[in-house]
């Protein structure tokens, strides 16, 4: 079986080294603004040539709750594209399902361009864990930055580094925090377990944000998060980070060297699931004009100082595809996540009747 996941899983290392090169607030969303019938015929039969200029807010709908990266990304990156839109971005926190609620709200909305999506790279583990039968092929996509997950313990934990916690949680009594089943905190905590064998009682909480309160609260005996989302609790002495869950290591500014899970387990480095993503989507059968003005949206804002300012207090570089090389590029990460995660056993649907071809 270990065979098996090594040769499936041995290509995550080539979807890094491409993501590599390619680089070189909790409410319900308020209901759309009613339009006069006037507004309504002139959408309608607006040629889809021309430029769309927006004549009320857009909402982002965020899959995850306030605070964490995903939040943070998105908030940067509506602020930045206001200019270019020539309106108000509002973003709007729509949190559960690992992201599938926020989703398919905005798959229902109409294709006017007023409600698009923050997101995460939890879309590719989406459809072979739930009911949720979209890929990357039915968005358009702004990769805009990429996270390394971290698991640490609380600062007065007795635990000082991986092994020791290892070993402890043979007994199965230990609790770990993780985002939702689905998104990519939760699957890279199972990997974790698949990877060591271990037994945790796995906690899930809507976002990063909630994950690290219960590990600072004590409710939990462990967090995996975003290196980025935890880096103020590290520097700030009340989280211990005992491994990346990646393929190496990180010096960590301020810190120092947090080991990777594969320094430990080298023969299963190829078994580590990739790094995470986050950024924005919308509907691909969108009109023309209004993915062009999206595009040209999401080129001001990546150049903005919002998301400059953003990327070196989270200490993460700026992806910044979209077009043709998002879209390649998360094709390959839905086959490789998709049957990485059938091939381990985690998921239970088959990629390949969504679809999905085997890397």
């Amino acid at each position: 079986m270990k065979k098996q996941k090594h040769r499936i899983l041995l290509v995550f290392s080539l979807v890094i080294l491409l993501m590599m090169t390619a680089c070189a607030s909790n409410s319900a969303p308020p209901p759309a603004a009613p339009q006069s019938s006037e507004a309504t015929d002139s959408t309608a039969s607006e040629p889809q040539s021309e430029k769309w200029e927006p004549t009320r807010p857009v909402n982002i709908v965020v899959t995850a709750s306030a605070g964490g990266m995903t939040d943070s990304v998105t908030r940067a990156m509506a602020k930045g594209m206001e200019a270019s839109l020539g309106t108000n971005v509002q973003v709007v926190n729509m949190p559960g399902g690992s992201g599938q609620i926020a989703t398919e709200y905005v798959l229902q909305q109409p294709l006017d361009g007023y409600n698009i999506l923050g997101m995460s790279s939890d879309l590719h583990a989406l459809p072979v864990l739930s009911d949720f039968k979209y890929t990357s092929s039915d968005f358009e996509c702004c990769v805009v930055m990429s996270a390394k997950g971290v698991l640490s313990v609380p600062s007065e934990s007795p635990y000082q580094n991986i092994e020791q916690l290892i070993e402890a949680a043979k007994g199965g009594n230990l609790k770990a925090a993780a985002s939702q089943a689905g998104s990519i905190w939760g699957v890279k905590l199972v990997n974790f377990m698949d990877i060591t064998g271990v037994e945790l009682n796995k906690i899930s909480y809507e976002g990063s944000a909630p994950s690290q309160v219960a590990a600072l609260s004590g409710e939990v005996d462990m967090v995996l998060t975003g290196l980025s989302e935890q880096r103020d609790y590290i520097l700030g002495g009340k989280l211990r980070p005992l491994a990346m869950i990646e393929k190496e290591s990180v010096e960590l500014e301020g810190y120092g060297i947090i080991p990777s899970l594969a320094d430990l387990y080298p023969e299963m480095a190829n078994m580590i699931l990739p790094m995470q993503w986050v950024g924005l989507a919308f509907p691909a059968d969108m009109p023309q004009n209004i993915t062009d003005a999206y595009y040209a949206a999401f080129e001001t804002a990546l150049k903005s100082p919002e998301v400059s300012e953003l990327s070196d207090t989270l200490g993460v570089p700026v992806v910044g595809l979209y077009g043709d090389e998002a879209r390649e590029l998360l094709t390959k990460l839905d086959s490789v996540t998709a049957w990485a995660l059938y091939d381990s056993s985690i998921a239970t649907t088959d990629p390949s009747t969504l679809g999905i071809p085997r890397p």
